[in-house]
């Protein structure tokens, strides 16, 4: 019976994560959604060798990871953080990169 309670509160604490295909082949994003708790998303983008180039986290907002929609605008959030990558090379949060795209 222990157990069972363990394994219920584990599993209440842990994220879902959401890392769906297609995304291009010059970088991925990551979509971090808590199941039981305030709607808050954090979105990660990534470079090909699996770097953090940008971080965003997104208040009051629950992403759908399987909505092509939703892969579309990550997509092209994610190309822009790619360029801004290229640019200064230090990983950036919180600029805006998503959220714009789903107001």
């Amino acid at each position: 019976m222990k157990w069972i309670v363990c394994m219920v509160c584990l599993i209440l604490t842990l994220t879902t994560t959401a890392k769906p295909q297609p995304q291009p082949d010059n970088g991925s994003w990551e979509i971090i959604t808590w199941e039981n708790g305030p709607a808050m998303t954090i979105v990660k983008f990534f470079d090909d060798r699996q770097r953090l180039i940008y971080e965003e986290h997104l208040d009051g907002v629950r992403l759908d990871g399987n909505s092509r929609k939703v892969h579309r605008k990550l997509n092209k959030s994610l190309r822009t953080a790619l360029i801004a990558w290229e640019n200064n090379r230090h990983p950036t949060r919180d600029q805006g990169l998503v959220a714009t795209l789903f107001r």
